[in-house]
């Protein structure tokens, strides 16, 4: 028998439910395990290379000052053998010191062959004690070579002077010292005095002539304001034994001729 199916009311379509135009489970889309696991794989690499890396800075800062100390130490015993402070002869490794005392480092000396004659080749080896090995022979920190002057030829010494050389360089000095005092008072006068052998200005000189303005000198008279002992001066009296020439008397045993008259001096005789 048929029997009718209930009529149903249909729904308007502005209460028709939304369409999800996603998947069609409920849950939210994320990272799968492979992307994590990638992810972190990258993280440990770059973690890795980035602590290989600091290490190789670390080690590489500790080697450029143990190499710069060790610069040092080969400067200052290159410097020590030029000065003659160490000899410029090879030795083993030896203890070097510095300013402080003993250092854990050592030197060793080595003459080594040069194409120059009169040169001398040095190499110096450094090494830095290792506190957990010690020495070891075969290593060095540092090797430095330089020439330098073989000192068995006395090239870098600076001669001396020797005694006889100083002491004729005195003599020497006195005698020069000497024969321009010398010379100074035989050649003539300065103004203001007499020399021997010539008058100067305001002196008379012995055995020369009288200056103007002074006395006239011994055995002849010039130009001078009252004669000397031999000779008169002009504008003077004559001298003892000469005679006089100018306005004034005349000395004492001659004869003096005055401007404009004659005179005659004490004991002489006037003309």
């Amino acid at each position: 028998m048929f029997s009718p199916r209930p009529f149903r009311r249909a729904r308007p379509l502005f209460f028709a439910a939304p369409v999800r135009l996603g998947p069609a489970s409920g849950r939210q889309p994320g990272l799968s395990l492979l992307e994590v696991i990638l992810a972190l794989t990258i993280l440990a690499f770059s973690c890795a290379y980035l602590a290989q890396s600091m290490q190789l800075a670390t080690r590489n800062a500790l080697s450029a000052q143990r190499l710069t100390h060790a610069e040092l130490v080969a400067e200052s015993v290159m410097n020590q053998i030029i000065a003659g402070v160490i000899p410029a002869q090879p030795v083993t490794w030896t203890t070097y010191y510095d300013a402080g005392g003993q250092t854990d480092w050592m030197y060793q000396l080595q003459s080594v062959a040069t194409e120059v004659e009169g040169m001398v080749g040095l190499q110096v080896a450094v090494q830095q004690l290792d506190p957990g090995s010690g020495l070891v022979q075969s290593q060095f920190d540092l090797l430095a070579n330089r020439w330098i002057i073989d000192p068995a030829l006395g090239l870098d010494t600076p001669p001396e002077e020797s005694e006889e050389g100083e002491q004729s360089a005195t003599a020497g000095g006195s005698v020069s010292s000497t024969s321009g005092s010398t010379a100074a008072a035989t050649g003539g006068g300065t103004a203001g005095g007499s020399g021997i052998g010539g008058g100067a200005i305001g002196g008379g000189g012995i055995g020369g002539g009288g200056a103007p303005g002074g006395g006239g000198g011994r055995g002849a008279g010039a130009g001078g304001r009252g004669g000397g002992p031999g000779g008169g001066a002009a504008g003077g009296g004559g001298g003892r034994g000469g005679a006089g020439a100018g306005a004034g008397g005349g000395g004492r045993g001659g004869a003096a001729g005055g401007r404009g008259g004659a005179g005659g001096g004490p004991g002489g005789v006037g003309g």
